[in-house]
């Protein structure tokens, strides 16, 4: 697409969702064409917060305050963007024959649809005669546009691994999980011998499952059937036929709970026993018993002095508002939340703690949340080796359940046998913040050897005659704050401290901004936090904290 040997510019709204679909981007060969975005040009004109797209989404009246502002924003579909721009709505409907229907659907409304697209590119076409001007004047350095341009011309070439890959993470995945369901099963099998004599009733984590059973109730007896077999020992169980219910119910006499993890003996994938269990069910957090460790932080002498003098230099009313109270008389000294319930005056409930805060429940603590919580020791499983092991598989599988499709469904054009490239679709400023978003590779975390599938960025590999070069500029916010703060102080890099810890300072030395930051906040040599075999040592040479 294009003139090979000229440099060409494409612009789309969202445009590398188009550029994932051209075959010259796919060559090795620098192909001279660059790609713009309008979508970003708005998001870096009239991009919105996450407070902001919930109130434009929201069919609540907005508030005046909420007023002022949305006449100068926009959600980021081409539609919005258009009627903020241009004041034209755009009719849409035509593009659900694309995503709902087929090839004879799109043959038999061809000419409709080719004007639907026709009047998208001249929607565009509008949008950027209004926005280019409005980006120019609020970003006029050339270089933030070339720096667009370059990141909206990403690359990753791969070769038959990926494909060995993806494979071999399938296949690992598919026996951790047989295993795992199988660990599982046995467990709830257990729980559900606690039935026998109401046992379930001083168990500590099943009691307040729904144990009620259903009966298997017989149709009454309204003829003797006569049986060929002489023997009269039989008898009774020709007769016994009879009164079976045409529907029969669902395992009789066992829980509700236990009956719900059983799948019906007419299905065709039918297993005997708990088959339907899975790590994502709240359930099995009861099955391997999960429960926290008792950490007390106050219990080293250090920490305890630091916290005396937050005390003091707190007023008294602030700190009894922040002080956490102790309804346990000193029993419980973890990070549990108090659910304010107490049975009998000694059994007290706690919640497990939520990363967004008190206000929110844990739904699953085996969840991708909370498995690190198990390797830091601050979870644990009280079901013998069966709820380690459930554990274990749970992290291992971790990665590749929540990212398995999204790398699946990555498109690899081959050009040869043994080497293709991915388009990875890049939103170069999706944030308000002008950040490049990509739900996939922008989001890839280090290889664990623990975790399948992780090694996906290991994946990107360069062809022969070629080398993958890594640039990262750490700390690149810090630079600039100090470059600005330089340049007003006195008009020399390193004028002033933060630009001197910036140029100078070291890690291995202590001189390094983080390092400086954490001694201002921690006093102290080394402070240590936790307790028991697993205590964390947080050294202020290598605290990192944020400035």
């Amino acid at each position: 697409m294009g003139h090979k040997d000229r440099p060409n510019l494409i612009v789309g709204h969202n445009v590398s969702y188009d550029r994932a679909r051209i075959k010259e981007q796919y060559f090795i060969e620098n192909s001279h064409t660059r790609f713009l975005d309008t979508m970003s040009l708005h998001v870096c004109v009239s991009g919105v917060t996450s407070y902001q797209r919930a109130m434009l989404k929201s069919s609540k009246e907005l508030s005046v305050a909420d007023q002022e502002w949305s006449s100068q924003a926009s959600l980021n579909s081409l539609a919005e963007v258009h009627k903020l721009y241009c004041n034209e709505s755009l009719q849409k409907e035509p593009r659900e024959i694309f995503v709902k229907g087929d090839l004879k659907d799109v043959l038999d409304n061809f000419q409709m649809l080719m004007t639907y697209c026709s009047k998208d590119v001249v929607a565009t076409r509008n949008v950027l005669q209004k926005l280019y001007p409005l980006y120019c004047d609020r970003f006029p350095h050339p270089a933030t546009l070339a720096g667009m341009l370059e990141l909206g011309s990403a690359y990753l070439p791969v070769n038959s691994t990926w494909e060995r890959y993806i494979n071999e993470c399938n296949l690992t995945y598919q026996e951790l999980e047989i295993e795992s369901r199988y660990q599982l099963s046995k467990r709830a099998d257990e729980n559900c011998a606690l039935m026998e004599d109401n046992q379930y009733k001083n168990d500590l984590w099943m009691w307040d499952q729904d144990w009620s059973t259903q009966d298997f109730k017989l149709k009454k007896s309204t003829s003797k059937s006569k049986s060929k077999l002489k023997e009269a020992e039989f008898q009774h169980l020709y007769s016994f036929k009879d009164r079976i219910p045409a529907r029969k119910p669902l395992l009789p006499g066992y829980p509700a709970w236990y009956r719900k993890l059983c799948s019906k003996p007419d299905e065709d994938d039918w297993i005997p026993g708990a088959s339907n269990i899975g790590t994502g069910m709240q359930l099995v957090a009861k099955c391997p018993v999960v429960e926290p460790r008792k950490g007390n932080l106050e219990s080293d002498d250090e920490m305890s002095h630091l916290w005396k003098d937050v005390e003091m230099n707190l007023s008294k009313k602030d700190y009894y508002k922040k002080e956490k109270k102790d309804n346990t008389n000193g029993q419980y000294t973890g990070t549990g939340v108090w659910c304010n319930l107490v049975l009998e005056g000694c059994c007290w409930f706690f919640k497990l703690p939520h990363k967004n805060g008190p206000s929110f429940k844990v739904g699953n603590p085996l969840a991708r949340d909370f498995l690190n919580k198990f390797s830091e020791n601050v979870l644990s499983g009280d079901g013998g080796e069966s709820a380690k092991r459930v554990i274990q598989l749970a992290r291992m599988m971790s990665y590749w359940r929540n990212n398995r499709d999204r790398i699946m469904g990555q498109t690899v054009g081959w050009t040869s046998e043994d080497f293709g490239a991915i388009i990875p679709q890049v939103v170069v400023c999706g944030t308000l913040t002008r950040r490049a978003m990509e739900p996939t590779w922008m989001t890839a975390s280090n290889a664990k050897e623990e975790r399948t599938g992780s090694e996906l960025r290991s994946m990107i590999q360069a062809p022969k005659g070629y080398k993958i070069v890594g640039a990262d500029v750490d700390s690149q916010e810090l630079w600039i704050a100090s470059i600005l703060g330089d340049s007003n102080a006195a008009g020399i890099h390193g004028a002033t401290p933060l630009g001197w810890m910036t140029l100078s300072g070291t890690k291995s030395q202590g001189t390094d901004m983080h390092s400086m930051t954490a001694k201002a906040f921690l006093p102290t040599a080394v402070a240590k936090i936790g307790s028991g075999p697993n205590e964390t040592q947080v050294s202020t040479s290598k605290t990192k904290a944020s400035s």
